[in-house]
Order: structure tokens, then C-alpha cells, then sequence
């Protein structure tokens, strides 16, 4: 796994450590999964850590998700059926559904209440930034992510933050 850039920690299997019985495999970008493997391939009940962004809990069958759930980096459960986070029904962020809303004047423009900067005439869409100008994603530090499709930039336009 050394050529790979990923490591895995786990109880030796007559003398050797494999990956078999409960252990983590991190992956090169730091993503881990921790968990039961069978035959070199995740089996059973484990965890998959999505480096800031969440975890998926779930029971594979050699190598293939069972079953299971999403939890974004908040706590947040991912709902896949009637989801009604910030959509037109309901437009709070899972922080002011914990804890209320902020006083009129402090409303969050992000659950973490944390505005990243990007540059003017950009849109921010949570994860990174759209700039009309080129039609370019770039993450928040302005290194170029890919082209948005047509499809996604009137998207962007028509509900993300623009930086005025």
C-alpha cells in the first residue's frame, strides 16, 4: 500500500497483518474507513470518513454499500426522501434548527456563520466559488476546480450569494 499512498492498521491474521477483521484503511487524500474487511474489501458494519464533509454509516457485502447513512460535517442526517433543507419550505440552516434563529441583522449567510471571502461579481455556493466572468469553480483559495456546466452556472446564478 506504500505505492499507493494508503495505509491500513488492523489485528495481524496468523502472523500477517491483511486486511481482514476489524481495521482502517486511510485513504491518500485522508479519507478512512473504519470498519470490518473480508478478503481485502469492506464487509459488514463500518464508517466512511469523508475528510471535512461528513460520514456515510453503513453494512457492505464485500466491497458493496448495503445500506446505510450520510451525515454531513454538522451532524446534519442526509434525507434523501422529502428533503426540505434550506429549500423553499424551509430556508434555515441546520445551526438555526439546533439553535434558533439570529436576532434580526445577524442572520447567517453559512451554517457555520463563517463568510468566506471570494472575489466581486463571484457566487458563492457553499463549496466553492463561480465566477460568470470565465464560468469557472475554484475552491475558496482560487485554485481553478473545472468548468461548470450551462445547467449548473444559471443554477448558481439564480440562488447563490453573489459577492457584491
Amino acid at each position: 500500500m506504500n505505492l499507493t499512498g494508503s495505509t491500513f492498521e488492523g489485528e495481524p491474521h496468523r502472523g500477517v497483518v491483511k486486511m481482514e477483521g476489524q481495521g482502517k484503511f486511510t485513504f491518500p487524500n485522508g479519507d478512512v474507513y473504519d470498519g470490518n474487511f473480508e478478503d481485502g474489501m469492506f464487509h459488514g458494519n463500518g464508517t466512511l470518513y469523508i475528510s471535512e464533509k461528513g460520514k456515510f454509516v453503513g453494512r457492505w457485502d464485500r466491497g458493496r454499500v448495503i445500506d446505510g447513512e450520510y451525515f454531513f460535517a454538522d451532524g446534519l442526517k442526509a434525507e434523501m426522501d422529502d428533503w426540505d433543507y434550506c429549500s423553499q419550505k424551509d430556508r434555515r440552516f441546520y445551526s438555526e434548527r439546533q439553535n434558533g434563529l439570529q436576532p434580526a441583522g445577524q442572520s447567517l449567510h453559512t451554517n457555520t456563520g463563517v463568510i468566506p471571502s471570494i472575489p466581486q461579481g463571484c457566487y458563492d455556493t457553499g463549496a466553492s466559488y463561480y465566477d460568470p466572468s470565465t464560468g469557472n469553480l475554484h475552491n475558496y483559495s482560487g485554485v481553478f476546480l473545472r468548468k461548470a456546466s450551462q445547467d449548473e452556472a444559471d443554477w448558481i446564478v439564480l440562488h447563490c450569494r453573489v459577492q457584491r
